[in-house]
This record gives C-alpha cells, sequence and structure tokens, in this order.
C-alpha cells in the first residue's frame, strides 16, 4: 500500500491500494481527493466447458463470463496441447472457439482470461485428456 501525504495544495491524502489474490485477480481501488472510494470489481472467473468430438477428433471450447459490476468483458484463449501452445488468441467478444483438431490420448490445456474495461483481469484454467 502506498500512501502519499498532503500534497503542496495541502488536500487530502491521494491512497492507491493493489491488490492480488490466490487466483491471480488483480484489482486496483483507487480514492479521489476528496476521500471518495472508486472500486471495480475483478471479473468472475470463467466457467469453462470443453466439448471432445471423438468421431471427428475434434475439440470445441466455450466459457461463460460474468462481472459484478455489469462491465462489458473481453477474453483471451490460449490452448495448449501437452506443452505445444496451439491457439493463443486476444480481445475476443465471443464465448466460444473451434472446433479445432484433437488428438485422443493427448491433455489439453485451456486458459481463459476474464478482462473488464477497468482493466481487471481473471484467469481461469482447465485440464482434460481427449479419451
Amino acid at each position: 500500500m502506498l500512501v502519499h501525504p498532503k500534497n503542496q495544495e495541502n488536500q487530502d491524502a491521494i491512497l492507491h491500494i493493489s491488490s492480488y489474490d490466490l487466483a491471480l485477480n488483480i484489482e486496483y481501488l483507487r480514492s479521489s481527493l476528496l476521500g471518495e472510494a472508486i472500486d471495480n470489481y475483478v471479473p468472475y472467473t470463467a466457467e469453462i466447458t470443453m466439448t471432445f468430438d471423438t468421431d471427428a477428433n475434434t475439440l470445441v471450447v466455450s466459457w461463460e463470463g460474468n462481472d459484478e459490476d455489469g462491465d462489458i468483458l473481453t477474453y483471451d484463449i490460449r490452448i495448449e496441447e501437452g506443452t505445444l501452445e496451439i491457439v493463443n488468441e486476444v480481445d475476443l467478444i465471443e464465448t466460444n472457439h473451434g472446433p479445432i483438431d484433437a488428438v485422443p490420448g493427448r491433455v489439453y490445456t485451456v486458459e481463459i482470461q476474464s478482462k473488464d474495461t477497468a482493466g481487471n483481469i481473471s484467469v481461469s484454467t482447465r485440464s482434460r485428456l481427449m479419451e
């Protein structure tokens, strides 16, 4: 936490707090010179669904994002096959991706970053074996 003493005009201090939680969520709170807090909540982590089509050997990823403030969300998606990154797209407004080719017996990991207009980010990850 960083607190500045009274400034040269002898006005109240500006307080800037940055907090990080275990889910890598970032939340910024700033107070005005009058001390009124202006806050904006971090988006909830996205609920990720991974659907494998074993006949076509494909994967479709969909997710549901939500924000306490009702902010407009954009999403970054990253998909790995094992340790190989096969998808990396940013600033999406849609909430699905695919179908993409998938190989039975391999593990696929999907990471979704939900971003609101205030710059807050939440990250969710899900891994599944294609059987």
